[in-house]
């Protein structure tokens, strides 16, 4: 296996959304651009809604195709939707719509998983500082210049967490051609600010043979305050127990967690 790590430490002191008016998510909470479905055409993913519908992948030339989805309840009166990609369904990045609300970005169509592959991991984007937007521009253009399957954004996403650098964030990421994971670091935590615009705080997906869990310490040292976070995460680690490779991605992590 040849799992090749390409590290882009940012060191820095008009499109149709989907979303809401605000860009925070809306009906559709998963998946979206920063927590995106990677699947094999003819196989599933599951979607969050608050609403159901009839489900559809929109490619960048607006053609819409048609989902299966079998739906079943979530807590709190939302629902999953269990989606299949049609075989012979094109590669490449879709946005789901279900019941109206769409979002870009949130659905990569594989023609089937590569065993080898680079992954991007950046941290520290800091968007909302100054310089730091033109350098996280300036990062995804070299990103999409090595064409990575997939890229890792470990936190501190914004400077100061506030909804107009997340806006601006998501406006500079629409332009990374390969799919995007994301999650918080302490410069993100203000108010419930990332959670509006991109969901959980810990989360797991697969990449063909391998499991990846992405979770946020919250705290400046280790997060051991042995709460839901700390479940999550034990059930995510069963859940990939039987990957080739089961990667751990964070904003911070210390050994004694």
């Amino acid at each position: 296996m040849n799992l090749r790590l390409v590290a882009l430490a940012l060191l820095v002191a008009g499109p149709a959304w989907a979303r809401g008016a605000d860009r925070t998510l809306d009906t559709l909470r998963l998946p979206n651009s920063g927590m995106p479905a990677v699947v094999v055409a003819g196989t599933a993913f599951e979607a969050d809604s608050a609403a159901k519908g009839e489900p559809q992948l929109i490619a960048a030339d607006g053609t819409a195709r048609a989902l299966a989805v079998e739906w079943s309840d979530l807590p709190g009166g939302r629902f999953r939707a269990a989606c299949t990609v049609a075989a012979g369904t094109p590669p490449g990045a879709y946005a789901l719509e279900i019941a109206g609300d769409r979002n870009d970005r949130s659905v990569y169509v594989f023609e089937s998983f590569p065993k080898d592959y680079a992954m991007v991991h950046i941290t520290d984007t800091h968007v909302g500082r100054e310089g730091a937007d033109e350098t996280f521009r300036k990062t995804i253009e070299r990103i999409n210049g090595i064409k990575p399957a997939l890229v890792l954004i470990t936190g501190d996403l914004t400077d100061g967490g506030t909804p107009e650098q997340f806006q601006l964030f998501l406006e500079i990421l629409k332009d990374c051609a390969a799919p995007t994971f994301v999650c918080a670091g302490n410069h993100d935590r203000k108010a419930l600010n990332y959670e509006g615009f991109f969901g959980p705080d810990a989360y797991m997906f697969r990449f063909g043979p391998d499991g990846y869990v992405v979770f946020d310490t919250k705290d400046a040292v280790i997060a051991s305050e042995l709460g839901a976070q700390d479940a999550d995460l034990y059930r995510f680690r069963r859940a990939i127990r039987s990957c080739r490779w089961s990667i751990g991605a964070t904003h911070r992590y210390d050994p004694g967690m």
